[in-house]
């Protein structure tokens, strides 16, 4: 809880804003990617972009909270159900082989770590794993080709 709490108050507290010139979920879509690309990339530290924060973690780590939590804080999901849900959107996604891709829940906060095919699957299994009930964090440690070719010691996405 006190990880939740540390989050939510950055989420508050973060002063700088982008803004979308297009309305609905493909402008969504589009200032999350823009927003994720900026803290991946290591222009910033945090952005926000689609209704999520998104900040660096660590050296080859990025997390994504959702600034307004869907179903609100008090949902009773357990992390067991959390992580087999994910999983299983996971394999459901014909691009992305779920044994390549480990997923571990702690109290809400999701970590996703291994390969996926490209940057767009990696945004997809953020986009899915943001949008299970009882999920508050992403920890996202994927690779995908691009990257890996880019260098050994950019952030993982």
């Amino acid at each position: 809880m006190l990880k939740l709490a540390m989050l939510l108050a950055l989420a508050a507290g973060c002063a700088h804003q982008e803004t979308t010139t297009s309305g609905g979920i493909a402008g969504a879509d589009d200032q999350f990617g823009r927003a994720y690309e900026t803290v991946a990339s290591g222009s910033k530290q945090s952005a926000h972009g689609g209704g999520y924060l998104i900040e660096r973690a660590g050296d080859n780590t990025v997390r994504v909270v959702r600034e307004a939590p869907a179903g609100g804080l008090g949902r009773d999901v357990s992390d067991a159900w959390i992580t087999a849900k994910i999983k299983g959107k996971l394999a459901a996604d014909g691009d992305v082989k779920s044994r390549e891709v480990h997923v571990h829940t702690d109290a809400g906060m999701v970590t996703l770590e291994g390969n996926v095919p490209s940057r767009e699957q990696a945004l997809k299994a953020l986009r899915d794993t943001l949008n299970t009930d009882g999920v508050t964090a992403v920890d996202s440690q994927l690779q995908f080709p691009e990257q890996l070719r880019a260098g050994a010691n950019s952030t993982r996405f």
